[in-house]
């Protein structure tokens, strides 16, 4: 007989203090890219992460 069957752990649950340090981290690089911070305060975590793809666009790579 087989082993018991290992349940799929590739993606781990997020968990609600790592997921709050995430979001914080994720503000605080919206703030130090210039947007405001009662608009960044107001923003979901969803809407935080797209702010975040579209301020990257925008900001100029470091030279290496």
């Amino acid at each position: 007989m087989p082993g018991p069957r290992i349940k799929f752990r590739g993606r781990p649950k997020k968990l609600g203090a790592k997921k709050r340090t995430r979001t914080k981290a994720q503000k605080k690089r919206l703030l130090d890219a210039g947007l405001d911070e009662g608009y960044v305060e107001k923003l979901t975590e969803k809407a935080a992460r797209e702010a975040l793809k579209k301020v990257r666009k925008k900001k100029p790579r470091g030279k290496k």
